[in-house]
Order: structure tokens, then C-alpha cells, then sequence
């Protein structure tokens, strides 16, 4: 006599909590993964040095300061704020503050998207598995920069435009 294999109706509904599990401990995840990696854009160190001055000055820096052959010559304004708002946060918070202002910033514009996604409807499952595929796509750009401030503001934007939000 052959046993017929029932699904038991507990099954669905722990797979639904582990999906919720790994949806809801995806960010300590990425952050640990983040914060794990060495430093290896060695831009970061005049971006910083950039972003000190901005915030003596109390604006962007509109002249090189730094490269010899090019001193006093129009400098393009190209992340300015991220440029400051990191060197506040290695101020006040040091190289360990740094890295968490920079994982916070990088990680903020997926956990937005993701968030407005799962508002808007999408499946635990659909949004973990879209969360991991462009963390694991975006990580090797990983490094700390201003640029990673962007990020945020970029998924940020995604964001809202999904959510449809009205003024």
C-alpha cells in the first residue's frame, strides 16, 4: 500500500514566514557585507579632503585646489554634497562613522525601493530575490564615495515614483 504524501496547510505559511525573515534581515545582511570590505577607491582621501574644504568654505569649491598642473582652473562642481556630507561624517564619527554614513547611504536607495515595492503589492519573495540580484549586481562599485549618497537619492526617487504619491 502506497502512502500518499499530504501537504500539510502549515507549509505555506512557513515558507511565507522564512521569506519574511530573510526580507526583514536582508538589510543587516547587506550592511555586514558592506562594512566587511576594505577601502579600494583611494579617491575617497581627496573627495574627503574636498568635502573639508567645501564645508570651510560654506559652498561648493569652484577653483582646483590639488593637482598641480591644474591649480586655480575651473573645477566642475560634481558631487558636491556627498563630498561634504561624508567629510561631516568622518568629523564627527571618524573612519568607522565614515563607513556606516557610506553602507546607510549605499544600501538606503534599495531598502526605499524595495520598501515601495512591497507597499505597492510585490511579493516577499519577488522583492527578496529582486533586492539580492542588484545587490550582488551593484557590489563590485561598492567602495566608499560621496557617490554612494546618490545612491540613495536615486533609489530614493524610484521610490516615490512608484508609490505615486501625490502633492
Amino acid at each position: 500500500m502506497r502512502r500518499e504524501r499530504s501537504v500539510s496547510p502549515a507549509l505555506p505559511e512557513r515558507r511565507a514566514w522564512f521569506i519574511q525573515w530573510v526580507l526583514a534581515l536582508a538589510p543587516a545582511l547587506m550592511m555586514t557585507v558592506l562594512l566587511s570590505r576594505a577601502v579600494w577607491d583611494v579617491d575617497i582621501f581627496w573627495q574627503l579632503k574636498l568635502g573639508e574644504l567645501i564645508l570651510h568654505a560654506g559652498h561648493p569649491i569652484h577653483r582646483e585646489p590639488f593637482s598641480i598642473t591644474h591649480l586655480g582652473e575651473p573645477l566642475p562642481a560634481i558631487a558636491w554634497l556627498g563630498q561634504a556630507l561624508f567629510a561631516q561624517a568622518r568629523l564627527l564619527g571618524g573612519w568607522t562613522g565614515l563607513r556606516i554614513f557610506d553602507a546607510l547611504c549605499w544600501c538606503g536607495g534599495f531598502w526605499a525601493l524595495a520598501a515601495a515595492c512591497r507597499r505597492r503589492g510585490a511579493s516577499a519573495a519577488g522583492t527578496a530575490l529582486g533586492l539580492a540580484l542588484a545587490f550582488i549586481g551593484a557590489l563590485p562599485a561598492a567602495s566608499i564615495r560621496p557617490q554612494s549618497f546618490a545612491a540613495l537619492c536615486f533609489g530614493s526617487l524610484l521610490a516615490l515614483l512608484k508609490l505615486e504619491l501625490r502633492t
